[in-house]
């Protein structure tokens, strides 16, 4: 019945007296379904898969609708394919099973919109100096760390150079111990510079970047002070 109607299709188009007469024929052909079973025909029984050849000629050559720019059926741009199938892509952070499934890493865990490590915490502005760097996802999802302050452990401190608010090992500090400039130093020793100042408490670096007390505060030893004189009477 099908090929009856195309065949007088084909007889009224070449009887047609004008392109405007044959335009008409074709649009009826088109709402009358002459056309329509074919095409859903096609689409339902012969489209290709993911990964499969195509020319790009027909809407429903590819069973995803996408013939690539390669040749290849393929997903959709801002769809990504597995098993066969058309998926919309994990979430940052986030990587697929083999059952297509999204999912974070070990030791990672999903909190709002990707994968963070809550021993380490997620950076929030990565460009902004370390002084005015925030962490958020500290230990639980959405805890922030105050500025400056790193995670270490699921808890927030102050990294190597941070500044620290207590002198000596009971400090904010992640490692180390807090300088007497108040900032945290991996050990405190007896050599110093203007970049990195660690000094023990109440000691300053001096003259030949050798970390000194000075006048007035207690000393044991010449070698001590930044004057190099102890005076043994007031210590």
């Amino acid at each position: 019945m099908q090929e009856q109607r195309f065949d007088q299709l084909t007889r009224r188009l070449s009887t047609a007296t004008s392109r405007r007469q044959a335009l008409k024929i074709l649009a009826g052909a088109v709402v009358g379904g002459l056309f329509a079973g074919r095409a859903s025909g096609a689409a339902a029984t012969t489209c290709k898969g993911i990964g499969e050849a195509c020319s790009g000629r027909l809407p429903w050559e590819c069973c995803t609708r996408f013939c690539g720019p390669d040749g290849v059926c393929g997903c959709p741009f801002g769809l990504e394919s597995c098993g066969g199938v058309c998926h919309l892509p994990c979430l940052s952070g986030a990587v697929r099973d083999a059952n297509c499934r999204c999912s974070c890493p070990p030791g990672t865990t999903f909190c709002l919109d990707d994968c963070s490590n809550l021993q380490q915490g997620t950076v929030i502005n990565p460009n902004s100096p370390p002084e005015r760097q925030l962490v958020t996802n500290c230990g639980h999802c959405g805890f922030t760390c105050g500025p400056g302050l790193i995670c270490h452990g699921g808890d927030c401190c102050a990294g190597p150079g941070g500044i620290c608010t207590a002198i000596g090992l009971g400090s904010n500090c992640c490692t180390g111990e807090c300088s007497a400039t108040g900032k945290c130093c991996s050990q405190l020793t007896q050599q110093c510079s203007a970049a990195s100042d660690c000094c023990q408490p109440g000691a300053v670096c001096g003259p030949g970047n050798t970390c000194c007390v000075q006048d007035g505060q207690v000393c044991s030893s010449s070698e001590e002070c930044c004057n190099r004189v102890c005076n043994p009477a007031t210590g």
